[in-house]
């Protein structure tokens, strides 16, 4: 059973990591899908499950059927893993922050859109997060514990660290879907402009926009829905307490399986993306 458990890690790893590799390699073929800050936006997102499914695999074929092993190597590769993960995890909820706020920004035709995310800045933004992240994460890399001890991952959940490490996702989480739904209050508020407009090409224009709007929402609304899907059980898990490493794979199995849904959401709904993968297999078959 251990095995199988492990073996499951990587196979979701496996396709977490696949199905982002093709979206990033479609990204960097199409220049005009790195152009569209929306996109981009997206596509960062992806970059961030696609080390997160490395490091999947990496766990499962690596360290884990060495958990019980008293190697220095082990422990250290083990710590690596662990900080990899926290620090992929929170920059994949970061990114989807940035998404639903650039989209809050840019229906309130508010500049700071264009100032965080215009040109080369939204890479800049992006390593900003990386960094605050990895600081926030680094003291995992010189614990003298083993990272993937389920005593160790665990821990006290009053330390400072796990206490700082929860309470940072539940912000993270909580903003994002308080700015998404301010978004589709303000394209309501949108609607009702529209409809009380006399002229009748400025009412036009509102609508043309509007409909841009909620096509641009569609993706941010089943990344929201399929991120919340994936984080109930882990929660569960995590407050009636891990006391087991079956219960710690499951969580991790629970908050990642977002990352394998993320790429079907974004081919199914940017047509864009679905046709530069299309046209990569056709070109190679």
């Amino acid at each position: 059973m251990k095995y199988l458990e492990y073996a499951s890690l990587v196979a979701l790893g496996v396709l977490i990591f696949v199905e982002n590799f093709l979206v990033v390699l479609a990204a960097v073929r199409n220049k005009s899908l790195r152009e569209n800050t929306h996109y981009n936006l997206v596509i960062s997102l992806s970059v961030c499950d696609f080390v997160l499914g490395l490091s999947l695999i990496m766990y499962g074929s690596v360290i884990a059927p060495n958990y019980d092993a008293n190697q220095t190597a082990i422990n250290i590769v083990c710590n690596v893993f662990y900080c990899l993960m926290v620090v992929t995890y929170q920059m994949s909820l970061l990114q989807t922050f940035c998404i639903s706020l650039n989209r809050f920004l840019v229906i309130k035709e508010n500049k700071l859109s264009q100032t965080f995310w215009n040109g080369n800045r939204k890479y800049f933004v992006f390593f900003v997060l990386l960094l605050i992240s990895l600081i926030c994460n680094v003291s995992i890399l010189f614990t003298t514990k083993q990272g993937c001890d389920i005593q160790y991952v665990i821990g006290d959940k009053k330390s400072f660290y796990n206490v700082f490490v929860s309470s940072t996702h539940l912000l993270i989480f909580s903003f994002t879907f308080i700015i998404y739904f301010l978004t589709l209050w303000n394209i309501c508020r949108m609607h009702r402009k529209t409809d009380a407009e006399e002229n009748d090409e400025q009412k036009r224009r509102n609508i043309r926009k509007r409909k841009r709007m909620l096509k641009s929402m569609k993706v941010v609304s089943f990344i929201l829905l399929t991120l919340a899907i994936s984080v109930v059980p882990g929660a569960v898990i995590g407050m009636k307490g891990v006391s087991s490493q079956s219960e710690l794979l499951a969580l991790i199995l629970s908050s990642c399986s977002n990352s394998a849904v993320n790429p079907v959401i974004y081919c199914t709904q940017i047509e864009e993306l679905y046709k530069e993968i299309k046209t990569m297999f056709s070109t190679h078959t």
